[in-house]
């Protein structure tokens, strides 16, 4: 979980639910602390000084993560709230915040406290001259984390805007994802269990639907002899991207350690599906968006040809496109491309190797092209491409 992370380096980063400040020399700004603006949404309220910029949304992950960003013009002080569910949702997460600091309470300052009239913990440190306060709080199915940074030499004066900020935080209403496991109706078949509402679009055809995803299920695990011994996939499925909105989800998103999906009916009976199961090939997947998603499309049962797909589109582009790393997301076709790439890799390199190659995270990306392949990413991407212009 990534909050041990953050407890063992006191590092600022994407975290459950992350509130950081980041303090610089507070003395020096004679914020005006009679005067907030307030910034709310779905999970929790919370007041800023007047005199700062406006809150900028920095981050929105779909299994309901979201991190918000505030600051001063000079970005002397800022704040970072950030928002992220406890998985899995089909689990007991009573007392979650005492399980992970049991595990980690070695070397951490940890004292009990009250946010927002919940029971939380706070944890101090101090390096380099530089204080950290950090308090975590659980509310629902949700973590929370303010996380105060501010220099020694004004660390009074730190210390009263920072607990004025803290103070008014507050916790919104906000529906936890229990409800789906425990109101919505269960169909379970084979190794899938699906949940689904009674206004759902799918209740008088879920046999149907239940059946075409374990078709998926079956081919997925033959194409990539996967034997399964594991809890059955559950499938959460919901009517449209507004009904997931309405529990914080942008969907579909799979939480393969957790054999958990978050789809809506419409989404190929495959994709999520290819997740779950990959995960299973060792227990490790690569680190590359590219290969991930690229399976998974490759896997998602439509019947499209990706290859001829892709062909089209490279035609289009001059046969210039950028895959690998971060570039990935940033293109509009990326799912397209990635399947087709997948496919290219699996049929002209072997199945066996790619599940060598996907089935590991102790190499970065490129890394791991010229272990396994033993080719740069972009010389394997310039194959493809050069095959896809004689297809």
């Amino acid at each position: 979980m990534k909050i041990i992370k953050i407890m063992k380096s006191m590092s600022i980063t994407s975290i459950i639910v992350l509130i950081s400040f980041l303090i610089v020399s507070c003395a020096t700004k004679n914020e005006d602390m009679s005067e907030y603006k307030t910034y709310s949404n779905d999970y929790y309220t919370i007041q800023y000084p007047s005199s700062w910029l406006e809150p900028k949304s920095v981050k929105d992950r779909e299994d309901g993560c979201y991190i918000v960003a505030f600051s001063t013009e000079d970005n002397q002080i800022s704040l970072t709230v950030a928002a992220e569910r406890i998985y899995p949702i089909t689990s007991s997460q009573e007392n979650y915040i005492e399980k992970i600091l049991k595990e980690n309470e070695e070397g951490i300052n940890v004292e009990e406290c009250i946010v927002d009239r919940n029971k939380g913990y706070k944890i101090k440190s101090e390096d380099n001259n530089k204080f950290q306060t950090i308090y975590i709080v659980q509310k629902n199915d949700m973590i929370f984390e303010m996380n105060f940074k501010y220099q020694a030499n004004d660390y009074n004066n730190c210390q009263a805007l920072t607990n004025q900020i803290e103070k008014s935080f507050k916790f919104n209403d906000f529906e936890s994802l229990s409800v789906l496991k425990d109101n919505w109706n269960k169909y379970s078949i084979e190794d899938i269990e699906v949940y689904y509402s009674d206004n759902s679009v799918i209740y008088n055809s879920i046999e149907k639907w239940a059946k075409e995803r374990v078709e998926a299920f079956n081919y997925i695990t033959e194409y990539l002899n996967v034997q399964w011994d594991y809890e059955p996939i559950k499938i959460f499925v919901f009517n449209s991207q507004e009904h997931g909105k309405q529990f914080g989800l942008i969907l579909g998103f799979a939480k393969p350690e957790y054999n958990e999906i978050f789809t809506k009916y419409t989404q190929t009976p495959g994709h999520e599906l290819a997740h779950c199961i990959s995960n299973y090939i060792s227990g490790e997947r690569i680190h590359s968006s590219l290969i991930n998603e690229g399976l998974a499309t490759h896997l998602n049962m439509t019947g499209r040809d990706y290859h001829r797909l892709a062909a089209d589109i490279l035609q289009e582009k001059n046969y210039s496109v950028k895959l690998l790393g971060n570039d990935f997301r940033k293109n509009e076709n990326a799912y397209t491309l990635g399947a087709s790439f997948v496919k290219y890799l699996i049929d002209e390199y072997n199945l066996e190797v790619f599940k060598e190659f996907f089935a590991q995270n102790r190499n970065n990306e490129e890394e791991s092209f010229r272990k396994f392949y033993d080719k740069e990413g972009n010389i394997l991407i310039n194959e493809w491409m050069e095959y896809l212009k004689t297809y």
